[in-house]
């Protein structure tokens, strides 16, 4: 009996590191390994020529390209700011404007430029590009925002493994002290993180809300982890790796963005906290902070409903607890 536990538990780290390359492997080269564009929303200002262009998109690439009409420039210029929209075509008198947003996704941006010019061309139009949002000459292909969110993510994992497994070994301290060292722990990652992007991209008026975004997704991916694992114990932190993190971050599109991911991927990325981070990341770092509600509501979604598992598994477990102990004997 005994050297068969030995053996399970000689096994069992093999089998999970086994079970964890795969996994990654897998997802991230199922995701990414043939980017095409879905749906990517542009704007369109053609007055007179607004169902040529939507055809000619149409013909190029089914499916690529989401198209709303704007009145005018202004309007769709607000719309990328907004983030309704990562790139426009203006058809003027004097040729045609494209619009494009770097910040968004290098990759998305080549997109729109590509179609739009090609476009342009069978229109015998003189197209002239221009970033609105370009992105910062210290980070010129935007790979911070993925790698920011993704060590967020893996150190919010890391922390709740390992206070788990402290708790494991010694004295369980109590609800109120859990939940303070898990939002302290997220306050802090949050500074760290932004901290660190600043030493990189340089301290701006954005570092705060930087840093309220990343302690956010912290909060996020601590709390659900914490979660699983008062439901699941140990294998919690193994779900939460392969689904919240892994996934997660898979899901999130990387550096081209969740437009280029295939179908399944791509209605993940607004639901779980990495994609939904990374989205928070990018509007805060080349956006001046546009569109950030529904992310911060969706990653404060997140935590309020695990830390109300938490919760609630720790008012079970004290209640089962007190009725299973023994009633005093009378003296």
């Amino acid at each position: 009996m005994g050297a068969s536990f030995a053996r399970g538990r000689a096994v069992a780290p093999i089998v999970i590191g086994l079970v964890l390359a795969a996994w990654f492997i897998w997802l991230f080269a199922a995701a990414l390994h043939l980017p095409q564009p879905h749906g990517l929303p542009v704007a369109v200002v053609a007055p007179e020529a607004a169902a040529q262009v939507t055809t000619g998109l149409e013909r190029q690439a089914l499916g690529a390209f989401s198209v709303t009409t704007y009145g005018s420039e202004a309007d769709a210029r607000a719309a990328i700011a907004d983030r309704d929209a990562v790139g426009a075509l203006v058809v003027g008198p004097n040729g045609a404007t494209i619009l494009v947003a770097s910040g968004a996704s290098e990759a998305a941006a080549g997109a729109v430029a590509g179609a739009f010019t090609a476009l342009a061309g069978a229109l015998q139009l003189a197209p002239t590009v221009e970033d609105v949002a370009p992105l910062p000459a210290d980070d010129p292909h935007g790979i911070v925002p993925f790698f920011l969110v993704l060590g967020v993510s893996l150190s919010a994992l890391v922390y709740a493994v390992i206070a788990h497994a402290s708790e494991a070994t010694g004295a369980r301290p109590g609800l109120g002290q859990r939940l303070a060292s898990l939002v302290t722990f997220a306050v802090l990652d949050g500074l760290v993180a932004a901290g660190a992007v600043g030493l990189v991209l340089g301290f701006d008026e954005d570092t705060l809300m930087l840093a309220t975004v990343c302690a956010t997704l912290a909060l996020a991916v601590a709390s659900v982890t914490v979660a699983l694992q008062g439901l699941a114990g140990v294998a919690g932190s193994g779900l939460a790796a392969l689904f919240v993190v892994i996934l997660g971050v898979a899901c999130s599109g990387a550096l081209a963005g969740p437009w280029f991911l295939p179908d399944g991927f791509r209605a993940l990325a607004p639901i779980l906290p990495a994609g939904v981070g990374l989205a928070a990341v990018r509007g805060t770092l080349y956006f001046d902070g546009a569109a950030l509600g529904l992310p911060l509501l969706t990653l404060a979604a997140w935590a309020v409903v695990s830390l109300g598992i938490v919760v609630g598994v720790d008012r079970w477990r004290h209640r089962h607890a007190g009725r299973s102990m023994p009633a005093p004997v009378a003296g």
